[in-house]
């Protein structure tokens, strides 16, 4: 995989090193990326080096907003030769020498599969700007300086969205595939009435029997068996299962650990989950997690946080609240690695990576006093 070194983009500009590695992450992963508000090329240089096919629009003029630092500089300076000169290395960069609402019109819905917006901050354009390029976005829509400061950014985003499905340092994205950017708690009560304890699959397993599936479940296991033994320390003994659903994984989990606790938002699949005296089930009302401080030796996520990006945030904390030091945090998703990295209080690593699935671990760090 290309890599990135952030802390060495001296082009100048406010992106920080978490946010620039956020959008080299995405052009890896993306194709087509447009880029609204580019200035003198800090970020654009970053999105370029991904890979991804970018197309950047800026009038290059500065921000018509008198409390934004760009209104005096776009008078004294020449940003646009600033820009092309920071870029001139890069094949796969259309510019765009329009407004963001002029170059909006010129583009068929779902033309990007990536929209980011860091233009005008005053709050009413930057709501104009999410209504004109978020129908341009395929999977991912994204923008700058959400908190820190820029209260009309924050309360913009928040007026359109509630509030963002995940932020890293101060940008923040909302998934806008609606097959790829998870479902509320009522989105999966009304696909659990459908589905019952299938509701947890995919589409396309609709198919197989249920015996098929159990053993589809004992092969994915065995894959990660191996691995959370080759992590695994004689002090690690209660599992934490976060998102268990009907137990599909929990029961495997008591074959490395002595206890298991599983947990899960939707009393349905508890009362569906295998039990044993190895495992106990716990019902969760909120985004905490029914444990206390400190009392968890392995926290063990799959497919969990994408499904539910309204959370993914919060249960990051709370992953760390319950992990006792030293304990073993291990993720399998299907979101960015920095969404996840960015957010978390400790390093996380990543182990292996699979078409759709990415997979990271890390162990709490143990402070003596």
């Amino acid at each position: 995989m290309t890599t990135y070194d952030a802390c060495a983009n001296r082009i100048s500009g406010w992106m920080s090193p978490d946010e620039l590695m956020f959008l080299f992450e995405l052009s890896v992963k993306y194709h087509t990326i447009a880029e609204v508000g580019s200035w003198k090329g800090r970020s654009t240089h970053a999105l370029l080096s991904g890979g991804a096919s970018v197309t950047a629009v800026d009038t290059w003029l500065g921000s018509s907003d008198p409390n934004d630092t760009t209104n005096a500089l776009g008078v004294k300076e020449d940003v646009y030769a600033a820009f092309c000169e920071n870029t001139k290395q890069f094949t796969n960069l259309t510019v765009v020498r329009k407004s963001s609402l002029a170059a909006a019109v010129d583009y068929a819905d779902k033309a990007f599969d990536v929209v980011f917006i860091d233009a005008n901050h005053e709050h009413d354009n930057v709501v104009a700007d999410i209504q004109a390029w978020m129908p341009k976005a395929t999977h991912i829509l994204c923008g700058h300086d959400y908190g820190g400061g820029w209260d009309t950014v924050t309360s913009a985003v928040n007026d359109v969205f509630g509030k963002p499905h995940g932020v890293v340092d101060s940008i923040w994205w909302v998934c806008t595939d609606d097959g790829h950017r998870g479902m509320n708690l009522n989105d999966w009560e009304n696909r659990i009435r459908l589905h019952g304890v299938r509701a947890v699959r995919g589409e396309s397993t609709g198919g197989l029997s249920d015996a098929e599936l159990v053993a589809a479940d004992t092969r994915e296991w065995e894959q990660y068996k191996v691995i959370l033994q080759s992590l695994r320390i004689a002090s690690d003994r209660f599992a934490l299962d976060f998102g268990c659903g009907p137990g599909r994984f929990t029961e495997h989990l008591t074959e490395l650990f002595p206890l298991v606790m599983g947990v899960d938002p939707f009393e349905y699949f508890l009362a569906q989950a295998p039990h044993s005296p190895n495992i106990q089930y716990r019902h969760m009302s909120s985004s905490r997690i029914p444990a206390d401080d400190e009392s968890i030796d392995v926290v063990w996520c799959r497919v969990v946080l994408s499904q539910l990006p309204d959370f993914t945030n919060d249960v990051l904390q709370e992953f760390n609240r319950v992990l006792a030091p030293g304990g073993l945090m291990f993720l399998l998703e299907d979101i960015h690695p920095h969404i996840l990295t960015a957010n978390f209080p400790f390093p996380l690593t990543r182990l292996d990576s699979e078409p759709d699935r990415l997979v990271l671990y890390g162990r709490k760090p143990v402070f003596s006093a």
